[in-house]
């Protein structure tokens, strides 16, 4: 009866590792657990105990109870993306303590704390990623559920689809280690129209890196302000947003005088409706960010036909600049622009897509720049 016993759980634990592909990583000191697309409707329950991985991405999964994971102590990372998770009972994560990465996006998580219950990731010390980006948009403000961020103390890269609302100005206090945020695929934020208190809440914060994509109409010109250690920003509108080139340079005027590594502004005009205006990028535009020290300045697919040779000016802004991406417009340019090629005196990639829109003179002058070792 022993043996039969033995056979039956040495059976059980093939099959449940037979599910999962699980193999260690190039160095051979990290073990993984590849149980993604296995049609899984639970986690698997006898996988090594010492697995350092587990992917547990595009399952079935649709809820994660009180100390699911438990018996996996030593994971460092944990994807849970592309379920239909709807549930996450107050200790799910129990044990964890080692985790430092955790996938939750795609799932069907509501933003209110019935969803996040208090305390939901309360032994998570370690944490330092944490992706949050559920399947559908929410509707409404006032729910978000700022206590899940309460003991991530270590938290540095952070990615969400909804924002707290302007009287959660604690939600981010704990988060002084917080150098990335993403927010992507907000519908109604604010009414589309975002003012300067919107990141009041991330003072606290190391923030460097921050990503916005979603459906913005206009930012208030300081929102920016309180960002003190940003290097890097993305701006990207949805298609329904009515932000225009000119609304998103202004909103960068509180940059002035800072050194910047990356600033993109890339598909930030919606290309479907605005034939015939906002076309160009003119000296006005350029005077909002004329001030700052940016190492990368990305304007493409933006329906651009023309760059007003007035636009281009002695300033710290084009003595800085050392790559500007101008792809996926029409350009036709304005015929003393490549004049000025002279005045970005650090540019080393000018990347300006297909250039068949530009007269033979403009071309002329432009290969010249490149070969030059401008280019």
């Amino acid at each position: 009866m022993l043996i039969v016993f033995s056979l039956l759980v040495l059976t059980h634990v093939y099959k449940a590792q037979s599910t999962c592909d699980v193999h260690y990583d190039a160095s051979g000191r990290t073990l993984i657990a590849d149980c993604s697309k296995r049609q899984l409707q639970t986690v698997p329950l006898h996988l090594p105990r010492d697995i350092a991985v587990l992917n547990l991405q595009s399952n079935y999964l649709t809820q994660l109870k009180n100390n699911t994971f438990y018996l996996y102590s030593n994971l460092t990372a944990l994807i849970l993306s592309a379920n239909h998770i709807s549930q996450l009972e107050s200790r799910a994560f129990n044990g964890l303590l080692n985790l430092i990465s955790l996938d939750l996006s795609g799932n069907d998580l509501h933003v209110n704390s019935e969803t996040y219950p208090d305390g939901i990731f309360r032994h998570l010390w370690n944490l330092q990623i944490l992706k949050l980006t559920p399947t559908m948009e929410e509707v409404g403000y006032g729910k978000f559920p700022c206590n899940i961020f309460e003991h991530l103390v270590n938290l540095k890269h952070l990615e969400l689809s909804y924002w707290p609302n302007l009287n959660q100005s604690f939600c981010f206090q704990h988060l002084q280690k917080l150098s990335y945020l993403s927010v992507t695929e907000i519908d109604d934020w604010y009414g589309r129209v975002l003012p300067n208190s919107t990141f009041v809440i991330l003072s606290s914060t190391s923030l460097t890196t921050l990503r916005l994509n979603g459906h913005i109409d206009d930012m208030d010109e300081n929102i920016f302000s309180p960002l003190t250690q940003l290097k890097t920003i993305f701006i990207q509108n949805r298609f329904s947003g009515r932000m225009t080139l000119d609304k998103a340079m202004r909103s960068l005027h509180s940059f002035s005088g800072r050194n910047m590594t990356t600033i993109s502004l890339r598909g930030i005009q919606d290309t479907r409706w605005r034939i015939g205006s906002n076309d160009e990028v003119t000296r006005t535009m350029m005077l909002y960010v004329s001030e700052i020290c940016v190492d990368k300045f990305d304007l493409s697919q933006n329906r651009l036909r023309i760059i007003r040779a007035d636009a281009v000016f002695p300033s710290p802004f084009y003595n800085c600049l050392k790559n500007l991406d101008l792809s996926e417009n029409s350009l036709y340019g304005d015929g003393g622009l490549f004049f000025k090629l002279q005045i970005f005196r650090n540019l080393q990639v000018l990347n300006v897509g297909a250039l068949s829109n530009l007269d033979t003179g403009e071309l002329s002058r432009l290969e010249t720049f490149q070969k030059d070792g401008k280019g």
